[in-house]
């Protein structure tokens, strides 16, 4: 009996000791809105490339227990040509460690970090801190 205890006892603690903790021990899993990127609110303009504009008008990361993950970004794109809205959808891998957390994006093939504070998660790419909210 007692070997049986000590074995689930490890499977137990092999569980709590992933990667998907966040400070104070709490989990990152689940799934993420974009609230600003750069301090400002949503909806999202980056500066004009080419004559388009593009706004980030919505975005939902999920971070599944397995390490995988998956971010559906909503954008707008207005042109000389008019205006079209449309999806990017990235997926990867993540883990996280005492509030920092990495992604690899396995979509664009890059790799960027980010924290976890609470009910905020960062990520910062290319320069552009994204805060997402539960």
């Amino acid at each position: 009996m007692k070997r049986i205890v000590i074995a689930l006892l490890a499977v137990a603690l092999a569980g709590c000791g992933s990667d998907a903790t966040g400070p104070s021990g709490g989990s990152v899993t689940g799934t993420w809105n974009l609230r600003s990127v750069n301090g400002t609110n949503l909806p999202y303009s980056f500066p004009p490339q080419q004559g388009v504009t593009i706004t980030v008008t919505g975005s939902v990361l999920t971070l599944s227990s397995d390490g995988a993950y998956n971010e559906i970004d909503s954008i707008l794109l207005v042109g000389p040509g008019g205006a079209a809205t449309t999806t990017h959808l990235e997926a990867g891998m993540w883990s996280a460690t005492n509030g920092s957390i990495t992604f690899d994006d396995q979509t664009d093939g890059v790799v960027y970090q980010g924290s976890v504070t609470g009910n905020a998660l960062t990520e910062i790419v290319n320069g552009f801190a994204q805060v997402y909210a539960r």
